[in-house]
């Protein structure tokens, strides 16, 4: 076969830290490296290709990661039906992760932007949508009850 290949220069942008529209294009369920049974939440930023994973792994941290994840896109709390989360859209911040054991460090979603005070932002329309919404990474102290450490 002829696969009429073209070289092709790509290079995948990488989103500053910020806060971001993001956009659920697939759940999967999973097992956890420990064993434990997860959700795995693939989306993606507006305005950028890369993607980025939101898991949530049962057990102690279930509930409060589940609820944060309904109540950023939307979703009716409690609602497992996967296929009404695809392409729901809500706020993350993402920033840079704790170094691996190569001493390399990646954006990944540090938490996800609820409505709880009533200051989200409204859902955009879809012309917005097509537009990047960045929140240029400022020190904002950010106290969501949560542990840093995770127990697995």
């Amino acid at each position: 076969m002829n696969w009429n290949y073209q070289p092709e220069d790509h290079e995948t942008k990488v989103p500053p830290e910020g806060d971001y529209l993001m956009t659920v294009l697939g759940i999967e369920e999973k097992m956890s490296q420990s064993g434990n049974p997860m959700i795995v939440v693939e989306m993606q930023p507006e305005g950028y290709e890369m993607k980025f994973k939101y898991r949530m792994v049962a057990g102690d941290y279930f509930n409060r990661m589940a609820t944060s994840f309904f109540d950023a896109f939307k979703l009716p709390r409690g609602d497992f039906n996967f296929a009404k989360w695809k392409y729901a859209r809500g706020m993350a911040h993402l920033a840079k992760g704790k170094p691996n054991q190569n001493g390399k460090q990646y954006m990944e979603v540090k938490y996800l932007i609820t409505d709880t005070a009533g200051t989200a932002r409204p859902q955009p329309t879809m012309a917005e949508a097509k537009t990047q919404y960045v929140t240029p990474s400022v020190e904002v102290p950010h106290d969501d009850g949560f542990s840093d450490s995770i127990p697995f």
